[in-house]
């Protein structure tokens, strides 16, 4: 359990020093727990001393025993710095992810603020330093999720994820196309998908659903939620896709809710807002400004000292950066993060998983 403990706390102090990082425009760093190793030695030493008087005769017996115990642990931690470890960190959150989040259990007001930075023309078009200041239409963003959320709760709306195969390739003669580049392509997480003589790439999506109950529909509520958001406020369903270029345009179906999503890193820069700086970096110029007040979803606190009644604690530039016990809608988000990051972030495989080598048999 100790070594359990121990990973869980690394996990956590190692993602809130890079939230602080962030804050001072610092370069996150990520280490990766290879393994876990522990030699354990026990040792006993068994003896009698006796003491004789002038006649050689025993005045007493003294039996001695010691018992010995050690315990040397090793941990092997490697670098995240390669490249596809970097585009899964830069790479915006997939609708996958957000369903699993959500269905876990993390909430829709929860995840979306974290990851969701527009819907249509509502919310932040471009990165982490407009999204700091304080706009109408992130505002109304912010107050949509959270009438979502409320009627997910309710039941009056639901989310469902559906997968399915996309083409990525132009049309493949079947003579070109072998058994083994079959099988190397669904190692690979793709298909090759039979068309009229040949074959084409194709990739999983997953598309993302939200169903309106009929209840709900012909409410003034969802008429302004639907108005806002510029889709037909009659329908059953709406598909949910990434925004992209064309996605954002006016021509866009009225069917379709298209959504523009933070990074992993873009993630933890927003809720870098949250770190609450000391006096003498308030106006630093190498600390990220902040226009405006950031919800309570997240913030850190500074200390000169490590506080005794901290959930997790890390130092940095001379001082402590905490997260209150108490603060529970914090601790809830970094526990959210934490779960993104494993979704999204490959270690680079199985090889990479943490093991645990203990020996049996004392």
């Amino acid at each position: 359990m100790a070594y359990n403990e121990a990973v869980q706390i690394t996990e956590q102090r190692e993602l809130l020093l890079n939230i602080v990082r962030l804050r001072y425009h610092e370069t996150p760093e990520f280490l990766a727990i290879n393994s876990i190793s522990s030699q354990f030695e026990l040792t006993t030493t068994v003896g009698v001393s006796s003491e004789f008087d002038g006649d050689g005769d025993a005045r007493s017996i003294q039996p001695q025993a010691e018992l010995g115990f050690a315990e040397r642990p090793t941990i092997t931690f490697t670098p995240q710095q390669g490249q596809e470890f970097t585009r899964q960190l830069t790479a915006p959150v997939g609708p996958e992810t957000l369903y699993r989040l959500i269905e876990y259990g993390w909430g829709l007001d929860r995840i979306f603020e974290l990851t969701v930075r527009q819907i249509n023309s509502v919310g932040t078009p471009i990165g982490v330093a407009r999204e700091t200041s304080e706009s109408p239409s992130s505002a109304e963003l912010l107050k949509i999720i959270s009438t979502l959320a409320k009627w997910q709760r309710e039941g009056l709306v639901t989310l469902s994820l559906s997968d399915e195969f996309e083409d990525i390739s132009a049309l493949v003669p079947a003579t070109m196309v072998s058994a083994a580049d079959i099988v190397e392509a669904a190692k690979s997480g793709y298909r090759m998908l039979a068309r009229d003589k040949g074959y084409v790439l194709a990739q999983k999506v997953y598309r993302l659903t939200l169903k309106v109950d009929s209840s709900l529909r012909p409410t003034l509520e969802w008429q302004h939620v639907a108005r806002s958001l510029g889709i037909e406020a009659g329908r059953q369903s709406y598909a949910i896709d990434l925004a992209d270029k064309d996605g954002q345009e006016l021509g866009r179906p009225l069917d379709t809710l298209y959504i523009a999503t933070r990074s992993p890193l873009g993630i933890m820069a927003y809720l870098a807002q949250g770190v609450t700086l000391p006096a003498k970096d308030s106006h630093a110029q190498d600390a990220a400004s902040i226009d405006a007040p950031m919800s309570t979803l997240f913030r850190i606190k500074t200390a000169e000292e490590k506080p005794d009644s901290a959930y997790i604690a890390v130092p940095h530039r001379g001082r402590w950066f905490y997260i209150q016990a108490e603060d529970l809608a914090s601790r809830r988000s970094l526990g959210a993060l934490i779960s993104l990051l494993r979704l999204e972030l490959e270690a680079g495989g199985a090889q990479n998983v943490p093991t645990l080598t203990l020996p049996v048999g004392l």
